[in-house]
C-alpha cells in the first residue's frame, strides 16, 4: 500500500535519511552543533538539519544482529517507512541503500524526495533499476562523480566535509601515509611505496584487505584520520572509473596537509593550489617531488573550504 505523505514547502527541515558511516554521521553531529551555536550567539537562521539511522535504533536491541537477514530488513524497512510518515512535511534526503530505495518506491512515489548517492553508480546492482525507477517518479538524484551525471542525468553536487573538534594538530611522524581498503589499487600503491622509500622518505602504508571483516577491514574514522595525519603529505589513489573526489583531498585541505595524488580532475577545484597538490600519472613520475615536499603549505580561504561543507550542500539540496 502506498502511504500517503503531503508535498514539503522548500522552508521545511531537511531530514537525511541514511545508513550513515561513522565518518558521515560526525559530520552530521558538527554541523549541527555548531548551527545551534552560531543560532545561540547571532540569532541566525539554524542549519534546519535532522539526520535518521536506522542503525541507531536497531543496534539498542540486544538480539537484533540474531535475527535472520529477512527479518532485519523487514524490520529496518518499517522503521524508514514510519520516520518518513510521522515528517509529512520534511525535505528527504535518502540514502542510496537498496532497502531506503525500497522503501521509497513501494510507498512513497507521489514524494518526489532527493537522494544522495555516495558513492559512483555500480550497473551491475540492484541500486540501478531503484535509481532509474525512482527518477522516473520525478525523485532528484545527486551525485559528487561526474561521470555518473554525465552518463545517468543525475545532478552534480561537490563532496562535504566536516572538520572534527577531537582531532587537535599533531607534528607528523611520516612524510607520507595511505590508510585505507585496497579496492583495485594495492599494485600501484606497492610501487608508490618502493619509490617513495628509494627516494628516502618514511612512509606508512596500511592497505586493508576488501575480504577481511571487523578490525581487519575497518577502524574508527578518528583512528584512520589520527593515522593519516601522522604524515606531513597523504596519498590518494583512485579506483577504477572513478570521476570524482573521494574525502582524502578534502581531509588534506581541512587539516593542512599535502596531497599526493593521480586524480587530475582535483586540479579543476576551487581548492587547488599547486603548492599543496603533487599530480603523478601511470608513470608514477615524482620527479619534482623532493621540491615540492620543500615548499610551504598554502592556506585555502576560509570561503573557498566552506564550499565544501554541509552547510553549503544543504543550500544546494533547497534549489
Amino acid at each position: 500500500m502506498q502511504a500517503s505523505i503531503s508535498q514539503p514547502e522548500s522552508t521545511c527541515q531537511l531530514h537525511f535519511i541514511g545508513f550513515w558511516p561513522d565518518y558521515e554521521q560526525a559530520f552530521f553531529q558538527v554541523a549541527q552543533a555548531q548551527s545551534t551555536q552560531s543560532t545561540q550567539s547571532t540569532q541566525a537562521d539554524p542549519l534546519a538539519l535532522q539526520v535518521f539511522n536506522p542503525l541507531a535504533k536497531t543496534r539498542q536491541l540486544p538480539s537484533f544482529a540474531k535475527w535472520p537477514r529477512l527479518l532485519r530488513n523487514l524490520f529496518h524497512k518499517r522503521l524508514i517507512a514510519d520516520y518518513i510518515q510521522a515528517h509529512p512535511q520534511a525535505l528527504i534526503v535518502a540514502h542510496e541503500h537498496r532497502l531506503i530505495l525500497e522503501v521509497l518506491l513501494a510507498k512513497f512515489p507521489q514524494l518526489k524526495a532527493q537522494v544522495l548517492m555516495r558513492n559512483p553508480l555500480n550497473p551491475n546492482t540492484k541500486t540501478k533499476h531503484l535509481i532509474q525507477s525512482l527518477q522516473a517518479l520525478d525523485y532528484t538524484i545527486w551525485s559528487f562523480d561526474l561521470a555518473d551525471c554525465a552518463k545517468y542525468g543525475f545532478k552534480f553536487y561537490r563532496q562535504f566535509i566536516e572538520q572534527l573538534p577531537e582531532v587537535s594538530s599533531q607534528a607528523p611522524q611520516y612524510d607520507f601515509a595511505f590508510v585505507g581498503r585496497n579496492k583495485g589499487r594495492e599494485t600501484i600503491l606497492q610501487a608508490l611505496e618502493t619509490e617513495l622509500k628509494a627516494q628516502g622518505y618514511s612512509v606508512l602504508f596500511d592497505i586493508r584487505s576488501d575480504q577481511a571483516k571487523g578490525i581487519k577491514a575497518n577502524v574508527s574514522y578518528l583512528a584512520y584520520l589520527q593515522a593519516y595525519l601522522s604524515a606531513r603529505c597523504m596519498i590518494d589513489v583512485t579506483q577504477t572509473g572513478q570521476v570524482g573526489l573521494t574525502l582524502r583531498p578534502l581531509e588534506a585541505m581541512t587539516y593542512q596537509r599535502k596531497l599526493l595524488t593521480n586524480n587530475a580532475l582535483i586540479q579543476q577545484e576551487a581548492f587547488y593550489h599547486p603548492a599543496n597538490v603533487f599530480m603523478f600519472d601511470e608513470n608514477l613520475d615524482l620527479s619534482g617531488l623532493k621540491a615540492f615536499m620543500q615548499q610551504p603549505y598554502s592556506p585555502i580561504a576560509a570561503d573557498t573550504q566552506a564550499l565544501y561543507s554541509l552547510a553549503s550542500l544543504t543550500k544546494v539540496l533547497r534549489t
